[in-house]
């Protein structure tokens, strides 16, 4: 037995209702909700991401080159937590910026707590430049500053993806 539906019903010429074509889906599957907002590409967002690093890097080594004091060395550690953020981001860009954050803090405070057994700095003592990558010594305070760039960059990167994410628009030839 079949139910009723509105071609079963009686139109005003007393006759049944031509059919209208597919019955529209049921409420609350999928394929009734709203379109989903228009997906920019993850290619749109990588370039985006692989151009940061290119400033991100150049101002971490201005600040270890010329910088001096606390706010150095807390400034060396956000830019150096960023960068992680934006390598981590383009080798996962499909995870959520919040995985990805959270991925990025966790790498730099395992790379601040191995600082304190030591190996980095026999590392470093061999190969200088490895001194960039895993520092020599570690400092609690450098785990909160590892943090606040993090949360600083997931800032900018959520107020960055939700710019050109509105509706598409396409131009309309003119008559």
């Amino acid at each position: 037995m079949t139910r009723p539906d509105a071609r079963d019903v009686p139109v005003a010429t007393g006759g049944p209702a031509a059919p209208a074509g597919p019955a529209a889906p049921p409420a609350g599957t999928a394929a009734h909700a709203a379109p989903a907002a228009p997906h920019v590409p993850d290619r749109v967002h990588r370039r985006g991401v692989a151009l940061a690093v290119g400033p991100v890097v150049a101002a971490g080594l201005v600040t270890a080159r010329v910088g001096a004091g606390a706010a150095a060395d807390v400034l060396g550690d956000a830019l150096y937590a960023v960068l992680v953020l934006l390598l981590v981001s383009l080798a996962a860009p499909r995870w959520s910026l919040r995985r990805r954050a959270v991925a990025a803090v966790v790498l730099c405070w395992v790379v601040e707590v191995a600082q304190a057994t030591g190996g980095p700095a026999l590392l470093v003592d061999r190969w200088r430049p490895a001194a960039f990558v895993l520092g020599t010594t570690f400092a609690w305070q450098d785990l909160a500053a590892y943090a606040a760039g993090v949360g600083l960059a997931v800032l900018v990167m959520a107020a960055c993806s939700r710019v050109g994410s509105g509706p598409v628009r396409t131009a309309v030839p003119r008559p």
